[in-house]
Formats: structure tokens, C-alpha cells, sequence
């Protein structure tokens, strides 16, 4: 997959352009990031899925005198609580991944302004990583070299 190439906002300087390259590639690597986390929230769900669901797992606990231990819970209801807090993280990850894709695109483009300030300002929830990532796409877009670079679309 070829990328596009970075093109500038006329008068922008050197400093502006590295910057915003930077940018749009740690937008790349933190849809990277986010699709290893994806890929662990997966494994984490199939190990768990495998503890819970099985009863005989859950046969023959003892406590250190050899009593049997009656079950607080049961665990298949319990984990059906969990599922849901998989799936909200999971969605949680590929919004998050879909957007800063979106974000390193157009970061390379010049493209929207307001968009990638929203995107960072939802990276800085994703810490630490998306928080310094938010911070420093805040800290160069707010600049008062680079008002004006964007397109407003």
C-alpha cells in the first residue's frame, strides 16, 4: 500500500513539515499499536472464555483442610458480564485505529485541521501513548505557524 505523498502548504517552513510528517507516521505507528492490542483483547478473551465456561474447572475445590469449597458464583454468568466489557474495548480499539488511519492521511495531505484536533484530543485518552501523541499534534497544530496551513475541509 503506497502512501501519499506529503504536500506542503505553501510557506510553511522546514521545521512545520518534519513536524507534520512525525505526526502523520506516529499516527500510522499507533494504529499498529492498536492493532496488537486488538490481537492480545482476543487471545485475553479466548483464555478467559476457556476458564469460565468450563465447569470441571471449577469441581473439586478444597480449602486447606480438604473441605469442598461451595462456588460463590457461577462462573458462565459471571463471564457474561465480561463479554460485554470485551466488545466495548474492542470497538473502543478500531474506533480508535480507523481514526488515527484517517488522521495520518490527512496529516500528510494538510487536510483538516479541526478533524485531526478532535482525533487528538481523543488520543490523549489513550494513555500514555495516545496522550503524548495528542499532546505534541495539539502543541504543533495550534501553533501560530501553522494557522492557516490547513485546508478546511
Amino acid at each position: 500500500m503506497a502512501f501519499p505523498p506529503v504536500t506542503s502548504a505553501p510557506a510553511a517552513s522546514d521545521k512545520d513539515k518534519d513536524h507534520v510528517l512525525l505526526l502523520s507516521i506516529f499516527h500510522f505507528v499507533m494504529v499498529g499499536l492498536g492493532a496488537v492490542g486488538l490481537i492480545f483483547l482476543l487471545f485475553h478473551y479466548m483464555m478467559m472464555s476457556t476458564v469460565f465456561a468450563n465447569p470441571h474447572i471449577w469441581e473439586n475445590m478444597k480449602d486447606k483442610d480438604g473441605n469442598p469449597v461451595p462456588m460463590p458464583f457461577d462462573p458462565t454468568q459471571f463471564f457474561a458480564a465480561f463479554r460485554w466489557f470485551y466488545l466495548l474495548i474492542g470497538m473502543w480499539g478500531v474506533v480508535s485505529m480507523i481514526v488515527n488511519l484517517i488522521a495520518g492521511f490527512r496529516l500528510r495531505q494538510w487536510r483538516s485541521r479541526t478533524f485531526l484536533l478532535f482525533v487528538a484530543g481523543f488520543n490523549c485518552i489513550n494513555f500514555p501513548f495516545g496522550t503524548l501523541l495528542g499532546i505534541f499534534t495539539i502543541m504543533v497544530l495550534t501553533r501560530d505557524s501553522m494557522r492557516g496551513r490547513f485546508d478546511t475541509i
